[in-house]
């Protein structure tokens, strides 16, 4: 019988994974447009042979952001599919469905191999097509990385809490150094995951003559920390803050920019009601804290490491969130809304949120108040993708109807830059716009090559 119930479970989140993956890829063949958008344009010089030094452009900063290493594998892909910008869409698309069945695997391995219907949350928080705005623009791949390479520290931390086998050493370690190139969003990790790394690493080297434990890996953990501390600190060598961004308003609009940005974690509907999530945000947070404080942790080292690794992860969510309140709350408040490509950011730590109540609930009230977390993700589910929709979706299709049927109508491409700057990339001018357009028209690339000037 337990055997029936564990394959009908993962059936069930098997196909929650496949239909969500296959919405997502449905609405990226029918809406996802071959044009850049945005900070897409960044891309076209040196993918025409257009960037005099490609090693200064890789490191040089975009905002308060270095991105190196998601800039070179964007870069890489567009070279081979010879400029078609679906290629990074397809990218995020599948990084978010390797996450979450990743969760999905990880989750089952905690629980000694068994899957459990509430697994889905994995899928539904991260192929969730509110998320419209991280999935199908290109460029999104630079949040989608650090954000990936967090999701991914977490998963090895709570199967090898001290990374003491060599593939958690290796993974966490080669995500550790990644971090830092890959933008102040991989920055805010690393702080408190260098400190878990090196207590890792000082915990194995007291353990070197147990058998059992490769005598490497603590060396391998310590290099890890040191290449990222160096990285750290090479990324602030002649780094100059962006004033694209108007500064804080003050310790209060810093708090509730905070908590706003925590509340997006159960997806774009939570633009639309902020007080409701922010307190259901402390609703779930708060408790969970409490659980994993209070679980009886303290008879097995492992479980005891695996609840400091819940707690880390949460802490991290309060720097996070704290960094973006300092840095966001100024053009917050003259957006009104979060814009819908933050929407991936607080994957991590909501995947916290969840192994926290999977591993340390213990009584009935807990096990049902983890369960209603799931069944809340399930309820918001449409009314996020109607949002989705509603905010970034519907805007970007009409949008680029318009400039595709411009196109066809083979208008000039000083004309295409003059009336769709705004859409395409809002700070250039007209001119530095059509000089990119030009680029892509003399080698064929994307769907600017049907306008007259590129026959």
């Amino acid at each position: 019988m337990k055997n029936k119930s564990d394959r009908n479970a993962i059936i069930f989140v098997v196909s929650i994974w496949l239909i969500m993956l296959f919405m997502a890829i449905t609405c990226l063949v029918s809406y996802g447009r071959n044009i850049p958008l945005s900070e897409d344009w960044l891309m076209v010089g040196p993918l025409t042979g257009n960037e005099p030094n490609l090693l200064t452009w890789l490191w040089s900063q975009n905002g308060e952001h270095r991105i190196p290493l998601p800039r070179l594998i964007l870069l890489t892909l567009l070279k081979i599919t010879h400029g078609n910008f679906r290629v990074g869409m397809f990218l995020n698309v599948f990084t978010l469905a390797a996450m979450s069945l990743a969760s999905i695997l990880v989750a089952r391995k905690l629980r000694q191999n068994k899957t459990d219907y509430i697994d889905a949350f994995f899928p539904i928080i991260m192929l969730n097509l509110g998320n419209w705005a991280d999935m199908f623009w290109s460029w999104q791949f630079t949040q989608i990385l650090p954000t990936a390479l967090g999701q991914v520290i977490l998963l090895s931390l709570l199967c090898q809490p001290t990374l003491s086998t060599p593939s958690s050493a290796i993974i966490a370690g080669i995500c550790l150094v990644s971090l830092p190139l890959c933008g102040g969003n991989g920055l805010v990790f690393t702080p408190l995951l260098i400190g878990w790394t090196l207590y890792c690493s000082i915990l194995q080297i007291k353990k070197l003559k147990i058998s059992g434990i490769s005598k490497w890996i603590p060396f391998f953990l310590l290099g890890s920390v040191v290449l990222t501390l160096c990285l750290l600190l090479f990324y602030f060598v002649n780094y100059v803050k962006p004033d694209a961004y108007p500064a804080s308003k003050g310790l209060g609009m810093t708090l509730k920019t905070a908590a706003q940005f925590l509340a997006i974690q159960f997806g774009p509907v939570a633009i639309r009601s902020w007080d409701l999530f922010i307190f259901l945000n402390f609703a779930f947070l708060l408790p969970t804290i409490f659980v994993v404080i209070s679980a009886d942790i303290y008879l097995k080292e492992t479980e005891r490491n695996r609840a400091l690794v819940i707690l880390l992860f949460l802490a991290i969510s309060i720097l996070y969130s704290l960094a973006i309140g300092n840095a966001r709350s100024g053009i917050i408040a003259e957006w009104v809304f979060f814009p819908m490509w933050y929407m991936i950011f607080p994957i991590p730590f909501f995947s916290a949120m969840f192994f926290g109540w999977e591993l340390f609930a213990k009584s009935q009230w807990q096990i049902i108040f983890q369960k209603s977390l799931f069944w809340l993700v399930c309820l918001l589910l449409p009314l996020n993708i109607m949002t989705g929709f509603t905010l970034f979706g519907n805007w970007y299709d009409h949008e680029m109807d318009s400039l595709e049927w411009d196109i066809e109508a083979k208008m000039s491409i000083s004309q295409i830059a003059q009336r769709h700057n705004d859409l395409l990339i809002h700070w250039w001018d007209e001119k530095e716009l059509a000089d990119h357009i030009q680029m892509l028209c003399k080698d064929r690339m994307t769907s600017f090559t049907l306008l007259s000037q590129c026959q």
